[in-house]
């Protein structure tokens, strides 16, 4: 539809952020069963900074989508359960987006421990056994459906070959925990956003980074706990962020262990909490129910009526009890009034700065140059964010600045495939020639099936009249990329 026009889509990706906007608006009423806690969720899920990646960055749609049909399926769940209606097109309408929700982003396959969640604690448990009968099967088959056809059918031969930080179950504990510590801050706290997150390893118990994380942690199970007694939303909004994050908490290993656009669907958990808090029961006007100032009085007239004085000077218990409810009265207002003020100074001031990151962000992904050497500035560590650097200076002819950042990007991680096959490329056009077959090799050494680095040595034997080599090296790029169009036309031509 935009051919290559990028502002068709962002504009497509700010259209679906808006509609998530909208239909979490919808979701939260049911959760809270008033609008103003709701409205204010989603006015901070709308600005929340944390958010740019996935709205900013055109590949990462995914994750939008993943969202939007995750809220569909939750929300026309919630209606039909509500209805207690069998097999209603609403219900299939549900499952169906369910379905989609999966086959976008695999972080939607949290869904039905939600729905049970929800069924457990914000609904009546009297209905459960119906609802697990009639409703969970359809859940239940898309997700069977989808862990068939993701890890059997469509299952991709390169995650193989990712394995745990450090190899090990108990490094990656360790770290997973730092990296789920460093999310709940990115929710309370989103500054010093990157594009490229580094989690050095931890390997031992005693590590300081690990103790300040479980230290985190604990308290927020503590106070999820707590809440389980006090507010069974609030509880619902605290355990949110650590259930949807599970697909990728590393449990079967990924590549990029933290990342922003991961936080998408998580963050709903930390907008229900501001909320709730914000939009307390009983903060006036704006925020909530208005406290009804003139029951007790009203009530207290009520039951005083048909009283007489009995004498002047003589204490009357229907007018101090009058009284006393009056004081009591005043005094609930003036708290009421105050937590009003406060709470509408606290949601300003956190839209305002929130806003106001989310823009700088948003300028900040416009240009590829300003990114990484943003990027690079918060996470200096980050070998993908020097190869970036590495590709874009050689884009615009500064060879020297790309071998220099090439190699920082090796130096700290020398496995890294990517940037020995760019450094070769880089080479090559340099004129150094011998440099960039070494380069190629080193990479195919790595990883014999990287049809990159086969197709770039195919190129360099092609010029140097080496065509037997040349065919080998084409041929070995196209048996390990089939559609790789540009490896097909080199050997048509050395051909």
């Amino acid at each position: 539809l935009w051919q290559l026009n990028p502002f068709g889509f962002h504009l497509t990706n700010s259209v679906f952020h808006t509609l998530n906007t909208v239909l979490l608006f919808f979701l939260f009423i049911h959760f809270f069963n008033r609008r103003a806690p709701s409205f204010i969720a989603a006015l901070i899920f709308s600005c929340h900074p944390v958010l740019s990646e996935a709205v900013d960055a055109i590949s990462y749609r995914e994750d939008l989508l993943g969202a939007t049909f995750f809220i569909a399926a939750f929300f026309l769940y919630l209606k039909v359960s509500m209805e207690e209606r069998r097999f209603t097109p609403v219900y299939f309408a549900s499952v169906v987006c369910y379905l989609f929700g999966v086959f976008s982003k695999e972080m939607a396959i949290t869904l039905p421990f939600f729905i049970l969640l929800y069924d457990l604690i914000l609904t009546k448990k009297t209905n459960l056994r119906s609802k697990l009968i009639h409703y969970y099967p359809g859940y239940i088959f898309v997700s069977a459906l989808y862990f068939v056809i993701r890890f059997l059918i469509l299952h991709n031969p390169i995650e193989s070959h990712v394995s745990y930080p450090g190899d090990s179950v108990f490094v990656n504990f360790l770290t997973m925990s730092k990296v789920l510590a460093s999310y709940i801050k990115l929710f309370f706290f989103p500054f010093k956003l990157c594009a490229d997150y580094v989690m050095p390893y931890s390997h031992s118990l005693l590590d300081p980074s690990f103790i300040l994380s479980s230290l985190l942690l604990s308290s927020v199970i503590i106070i999820a706990c707590r809440l389980f007694f006090y507010s069974k939303i609030a509880f619902f909004s605290v355990v949110w962020p650590f259930i949807s994050l599970l697909p990728v908490l590393n449990i079967v290993p990924i590549e990029n262990i933290m990342t922003e656009r991961y936080l998408y669907l998580p963050i709903l958990g930390f907008c229900m909490i501001g909320g709730t808090v914000l939009g307390h029961r009983n903060t006036f006007g704006v925020f909530g129910e208005p406290y009804k100032a003139h029951d007790g009085c009203n009530q207290t007239q009520n039951e005083d009526q048909g009283h007489e004085d009995r004498g002047q000077g003589i204490s009357n218990p229907a007018a101090d009890r009058r009284f006393q409810n009056l004081k009591k009265i005043l005094v609930r207002n003036k708290t009421s009034l105050l937590w009003n003020t406060v709470a509408i100074i606290i949601l300003i001031l956190v839209l305002i700065i929130f806003s106001i990151t989310t823009v700088r962000r948003n300028f900040i992904w416009m240009d590829q140059s300003i990114l990484w050497t943003s990027t690079a500035k918060v996470s200096p560590n980050s070998f993908k964010v020097h190869n970036n650097l590495g590709n874009m200076h050689r884009d615009a002819g500064r060879l020297d600045e790309s071998i220099v950042e090439l190699k920082h990007a090796l130096e700290l991680y020398d496995n890294y495939v990517d940037a020995h096959n760019n450094l070769g490329v880089t080479y090559r056009k340099k004129g150094m020639l011998n440099e960039a077959i070494s380069e190629y090799q080193r990479a195919l050494h790595l990883n014999p099936r990287y049809p990159y680095a086969h197709n770039n040595l195919g190129v360099l034997y092609a010029k140097s009249d080496l065509l037997d080599l040349a065919i080998t090296e084409f041929t070995n790029a196209i048996s390990n990329k089939p559609d790789y169009f540009d490896a097909h036309n080199n050997l048509g031509a050395t051909y």
